[in-house]
């Protein structure tokens, strides 16, 4: 009876264990995969590769997955790279690392999902990186608990590319304008072999093309003598030197109306500083620094007054002086201040001039790059020397009576590609005081 019993126990034992290999062999068998998804704005990407080993007491199970198929996305607006790229799992990963290589190098490598507009851009948003992206996520399992007693272990991934061709787009900085004020043409994105071309009816010469941070840039100055009215302004692409499109845009130039002012200046300074040899010697040095146009651009995108005092002459001024009935353009500010204030640069440059000249006197003249000349006269101390490179804000001088003066001011002129500009488009009239006489 006993013999009987324990035979029992065994082959009920027995049963137990067959029916428990045989329950963990179908659980195995009909096991799924777990459900990683992958989407870039909310499209899946399929899977590269699936490397899963499920174990259980007494059975195992190997699931391998390989697609040498990439899906590739066309990036090709700003908008396109703020696409976000998210993991979702009917299984949580024990970990998951995003990588993303450029050109062979691995420029970013995390578990956090990337930011994928700071990678192709930059900091300033103004220079892009073209070209293919490869994009690798991994996801990995480790003794993970899938289902009753079965573990997982594995790697999986996923591979895609970005092809990022984001064609050249140039902007202006306005359509609306007075004259003595200056258009900004800007390009961003685009490849090596995209280029712009900038035609209008504003000006005579030729617009130049300027390189900056691996864009393009061009500055038009609208000359103070510009009749009011609508003006047409056009910009051309090229790929290759083959022009591809245009855009054209309409610029409006407001009616400007600019003061008239009559100078008694003494005989006896008339008589010492303006003479045919110091309009000769003046005319020769600015004539050869008003024409610079170099290729490097110092200056930044925000200028600061080089003083302040009270203004005694404005910009485009009509001027008599004394019984003379032929009338002057005063193509500057004077800024009237005690002798000895200090002068800064307006902007970052190379000092060109820094000598005395007889007619503007003790003279500082700064070339900015790309056609941007700043101007400063009649100084009383001269603290930079020819061909030395300043920084804005950087004391250049101070405020003096010399040449042909009435008395202690500024005159401070700016030019761009020739053309005399209005200082009030650069800085506020903020901290000024305007003369009533």
């Amino acid at each position: 009876m006993k013999k009987n019993y324990l035979i029992l126990i065994g082959l009920t034992f027995m049963f137990v264990i067959i029916a428990f290999y045989s329950n963990q062999m179908t659980q195995l068998k009909n096991i799924s995969d777990p459900e990683v998804i992958i989407t870039l704005n909310n499209s899946t990407i399929p899977y590269s590769s699936i490397n899963y080993d499920y174990k259980s007491l007494l059975s195992k199970k190997k699931t391998e997955l390989s697609n040498d198929q990439e899906k590739e996305f066309l990036i090709t607006t700003p908008k396109d790279a703020e696409q976000m790229l998210t993991l979702s799992s009917t299984a949580e990963p024990s970990d998951v690392t995003y990588r993303i290589l450029y050109d062979q190098d691995v420029v970013y490598e995390g578990t956090l999902s990337p930011n994928l507009s700071e990678l192709i851009f930059n900091s300033n948003d103004e220079e892009v990186k073209q070209g293919i992206y490869t994009v690798e996520v991994e996801w990995n399992y480790s003794n993970y608990h899938y289902l009753n007693n079965i573990t997982l272990n594995g790697t999986g991934t996923s591979t895609f590319k970005l092809n990022v061709n984001i064609p050249l787009t140039a902007s202006i900085s306005d359509t609306t304008f007075n004259p003595g004020e200056f258009i900004t043409v800007q390009t961003r994105y685009g490849t090596d072999s995209q280029t712009i071309k900038v035609n209008t009816n504003l000006s005579s010469q030729a617009i130049n093309i300027y390189e900056v941070n691996g864009n393009y840039e061009a500055l038009i100055p609208l000359d103070y003598r510009l009749t009011s009215g609508d003006y047409d302004l056009n910009i051309e692409y090229y790929e290759n030197d083959i022009l591809t499109h245009e855009e054209p845009y309409t610029i409006t130039i407001l009616a400007k109306e600019f003061p008239t002012q009559h100078l008694i200046m003494p005989e006896s300074t008339s008589a010492s500083t303006l003479t045919a040899e110091s309009s000769a010697e003046y005319s020769q040095i600015l004539y050869q620094t008003r024409a610079l146009k170099t290729t490097t651009r110092y200056f930044e995108d925000t200028f600061i007054a080089p003083t302040y005092g009270i203004i005694t002459t404005d910009f485009a001024l009509t001027r008599y002086t004394n019984d003379n009935p032929v009338p002057t353009k005063h193509l500057a500010i004077d800024i009237a201040a005690d002798t000895g204030t200090e002068i800064l640069a307006f902007a970052s440059g190379k000092a060109v001039v820094s000598r005395f000249l007889q007619l503007t006197g003790n003279t500082i003249m700064i070339d900015h790059g790309h056609g941007l000349i700043s101007y400063y006269y009649h100084l009383d101390e001269l603290n930079i020397a020819e061909g030395d490179m300043v920084n804005q804000s950087d004391l250049i001088g101070t405020v003096g009576s010399t040449g042909y003066s009435t008395g202690p001011h500024l005159h401070f002129a700016i030019s761009l590609n020739e053309v005399y500009l209005n200082p009030w488009f650069f800085f506020p009239f903020d901290g000024f005081e305007m003369d009533e006489d």
